[in-house]
């Protein structure tokens, strides 16, 4: 792809005190929170007048698990986003529902100066799992960057692709290759294919060209596929980075993306 979606180093940790205690990145004039896991930033590039599908990797600093409230998720927002009294009008994030298979929307309102749901005049209140995806709007005419950070996820995660589509996150701070050997798609149930219009599908959006790059479980190869059918991909879902799963069978399919740092915990 011509451009990466996240500026250079996608994750800025620390792996050598895994079982010390570090302190956590935090907004200036914050409170200092002490961990005694993994803690990382990431900076995310918002592209001018677009969209940016992006995924917070983290959970709270030293909450043991906790959730991202949305308007605690980003550190720097206040000024960069464009505000406005409507979802029509302001920055917006869509968050993916797999099983309504539809959004919810999120605006930055003028009214409140923070991101709000339904009621343009009340900050929202729901929060972010870690490994959550979601799209960014961009309505502003300049690129800008934001920051999130926080506990970075250490375990194995498990997760589930319903029939249709589920948005996916990489929650590691290293690419995650698509025909890694840590991931056997086929005994897991991906539906395999002669073309991209009959096997499973993963789509990763492009941020500079407000496009997608397109693969699939082809059944030459018995391995994820891009324009051609016969040859396995060397590709990688980047670090922090959200992905569609076309899941086109009738059941779920279960999969675990192993940590880059479980070992290094051991």
């Amino acid at each position: 792809m011509s451009k990466e979606l996240y500026t250079s180093p996608l994750f800025l940790f620390r792996t050598t005190l895994l079982r010390a205690t570090i302190l956590a990145i935090v907004p200036a004039g914050a409170a200092e929170v002490v961990s005694s896991n993994v803690v990382g930033y990431q900076k995310l590039s918002i592209p001018a007048g677009g969209y940016a599908l992006l995924a917070n990797p983290f959970t709270v600093v030293g909450s043991d698990g906790e959730t991202f409230p949305i308007n605690d998720m980003f550190s720097d927002d206040v000024g960069k986003s464009t505000e406005g009294r409507t979802a029509n009008q302001g920055d917006r994030v869509q968050v993916w529902n797999s099983a309504t298979q539809g959004y919810t929307t999120y605006f930055m309102s003028s009214f409140v100066h923070a991101w709000a749901g339904s009621n343009p005049r009340q900050a929202a209140t729901e929060t972010f799992d870690a490994g959550d995806g979601y799209w960014y709007q961009n309505r502003g005419q300049s690129a800008f960057e934001l920051t999130v950070s926080g506990e970075v996820a250490t375990n194995d995660v498990e997760v589930t692709l319903v029939p249709g589509y589920t948005l996916v996150c990489n929650p590691f701070p290293a690419d995650l290759p698509l025909n890694g050997e840590s991931i056997d798609w086929v005994s897991a149930g991906s539906t395999e294919g002669r073309t991209a219009n009959q096997g499973d599908r993963i789509q990763v959006w492009d941020a500079a060209t407000q496009g997608y790059t397109t693969y699939f479980m082809s059944s030459f190869v018995h391995a994820w596929a891009g324009s051609n059918p016969r040859q396995a991909t060397t590709e990688s879902i980047p670090a922090g980075r959200a992905f569609w799963y076309q899941n086109r069978g009738n059941s779920n399919i279960t999969i675990t993306l192993k940590s880059p740092l479980a070992t290094a915990q051991d």
